[in-house]
């Protein structure tokens, strides 16, 4: 008896005192939490054990993000709230839910909280979005990062828009299959380690581990946050592919490659451990690795000129940063659901590169449905390919594969590794090439020579030969294609009719020649000449794929002249 007079304190149903509660309940729209088990005809108790049972078989998944039925949640994380870790996700009508934990049956997931300062987000080793914000347009939002980078740091116009891009690509790189790397590459105080704070810190769930000399923090990082690797100073000792980071870093570039391991106390059970996310880079040399290097887009810095970045970045930087990445959230949770990546698959990038073609693919959903960013993009990898292949033709491959083609142009019928070496020499002052050296470098490029008499002499395969000098030749033109006159016949260029029609030039109609020709004529400077890039910027303007290759024939065939670098002229005649 109590000493209340003996009456029975009723139970309350809330806390899961009912067996019945909230699985089969009838009662459960009309009956609050606060109402006491005696006002429920139904009310069953339930035993200590059967609620052990169901928390034991509870599994709790602590977690910064997760799909579920098609709808995905993403933590916002601010310490001044309380809780500091919520979920966040789209309603059907669009709006923001705000939700502190997910039920899935058995599971539960929860956001990842910090329990005490020794962890990624107390320390600001990962940084996650505060709140969702809108940011009007796709373009508003890349002009709004694109300031931002501007402000502080310094890289190429270029350079600097595309990191933009790049910072887009990084929040729904989950939804696309391939993702190339970010690198800046400079010596000390060149601004790498800036570049990283400003770029990396707007990327999805920036993951710095610049410390980490040792793969396995890194793969627990990418397995517990799944977001963006920041690595400075990744000068490793061997930058080759033997080394441990630079296997993460290759096989990490495409989805489905994850690096398998043995247990080391249990040899018999295999750990698969996860590479692919995006990867945001400083280096002060290439890496050896010949792979990895082609999975890297590379800015090459130089000391700032400029006075108007600051020495110490300012509390507004940090402040511009959260306001960015919530933007950026909001930018995730409306296009998660949207990207089709057959779609993907059909867009024209332009006559680039295979590697570089595959690694930027995932851009093409970016500017899927606005054309002038997508001409834009495919001139940012025009140009980012000329300048790849201007800097292998200063490899020793490179110029072997000039010299090769020189050769060729004079008239050499039998090209000896002799002749190759001698010409080496002659045009780029290296003296270290020999013969027996040009002969294992003409194998690692597939060039196959045969033995007449005394002499081995390479075997010209005029397939191979394209694809090396594309790869290895600035500017280098397949083949000079043919000329039509107003008959309609194939014949070889007229040179007393500059304009005959060109029909054949990359597959461009006779009218699209002739309205590329009038807009030169158009664009004439002061000194009566046109200016390169102009001439690239027409050509894109009227659709023309391959515009490098496109003028490069029609230089090849008179009809344009390059009396001074850089500047054109149309010929005409006489």
């Amino acid at each position: 008896m109590s000493a209340s007079g003996g009456k029975r304190k009723p139970r309350l149903i809330c806390g899961r005192d009912c067996a019945h509660y909230g699985k089969d309940c009838p009662y459960m729209d009309v009956i609050s939490c606060d109402d006491s088990a005696e006002n429920c005809p139904d009310f069953e108790p339930k035993d200590n054990m059967a609620r052990k049972r169901e928390k034991d078989a509870e599994i709790i998944i602590s977690t910064s993000g997760f799909v579920l039925d098609g709808v995905l949640y993403e933590e916002i994380y601010d310490p001044l709230n309380s809780p500091p870790g919520v979920f966040v996700c789209l309603g059907d009508d669009g709006d923001i839910e705000i939700v502190t934990e997910v039920k899935d049956g058995i599971r539960k997931y929860i956001p990842y909280i910090p329990l005490d300062d020794n962890d990624p987000l107390s320390t600001g080793a990962v940084k996650l979005p505060t709140f969702c914000e809108d940011y009007g347009t796709e373009k508003d939002l890349v002009r709004e990062i694109q300031d931002h980078i501007h402000r502080y740091v310094d890289v190429s116009p270029r350079f600097e828009r595309f990191s933009a891009w790049y910072v887009l690509l990084t929040w729904l790189y989950d939804r696309v299959n391939t993702i190339p790397y970010l690198r800046v590459l400079g010596d000390t105080g060149t601004g790498k380690s800036r570049f990283l704070d400003v770029v990396g810190g707007l990327c999805y769930k920036p993951c710095m581990v610049s410390g980490a000399v040792t793969p396995a923090p890194i793969y627990r990082m990418i397995r517990q946050w799944k977001g963006t690797i920041i690595l400075d100073e990744a000068d490793f000792r061997d930058s080759n592919e033997k080394n441990e980071v630079i296997k993460i870093l290759n096989c990490g570039f495409e989805r489905g490659r994850p690096v398998i391991r043995c247990r080391q106390n249990d040899v018999e059970t295999l750990q698969f451990l996860p590479t692919y996310c995006p990867k945001v880079i400083a280096t002060r040399r290439p890496f050896e690795d010949k792979a990895l290097e082609s999975r890297c887009l590379t800015e090459r810095m130089i000391e700032t000129s400029r006075k108007d970045i600051p020495d110490v970045l300012p509390p507004e930087f940090y402040e511009e940063q959260e306001e960015l990445r919530n933007k950026l959230l909001m930018f995730r949770l409306r296009n998660y659901n949207s990207i089709d990546s057959r779609k993907i698959q059909e867009i024209d990038l332009g006559d680039i590169e295979p590697r570089l073609r595959q690694a930027t693919r995932s851009f093409a959903f970016l500017f899927s449905g606005i054309p002038d960013m997508l001409s834009e993009f495919r001139d940012f990898l025009r140009r980012y390919n000329e300048e790849l292949v201007e800097e292998r033709s200063e490899t020793i491959e490179g110029m072997i594969v000039n010299a090769i083609f020189s050769l060729k142009d004079e008239g050499y019928e039998r090209i000896t590794s002799s002749d190759i070496a001698y010409r080496v020499k002659e045009r780029f002052g290296i003296e270290r090439v020999t013969p027996q050296s040009v002969g294992k470098y003409l194998k690692s490029l597939g060039i196959e020579r045969k033995r007449d008499r005394d002499q081995r002499y390479i075997i010209w395969d005029e397939k191979l030969m394209n694809k090396l000098g594309k790869r290895y030749i600035p500017g280098f033109v397949t083949s000079v294609t043919s000329v039509t006159s107003n008959n309609g016949k194939l014949e070889d260029y007229d040179e007393s009719f500059p304009h005959a029609n060109v029909t054949n030039v990359t597959h461009v109609t006779q009218e699209t020649v002739q309205k590329f020709i009038q807009q030169l004529e158009q664009e004439r400077g002061d000194d009566g000449l046109i200016d390169f890039e102009r001439a690239i910027d027409i050509c894109l303007s009227l659709g023309i794929p391959q515009p490098t290759k496109f003028i490069k024939q029609l230089q090849a065939r008179r009809i344009l002249l390059e009396p001074f670098p850089g500047k054109l002229d149309v010929w005409r005649g006489g």
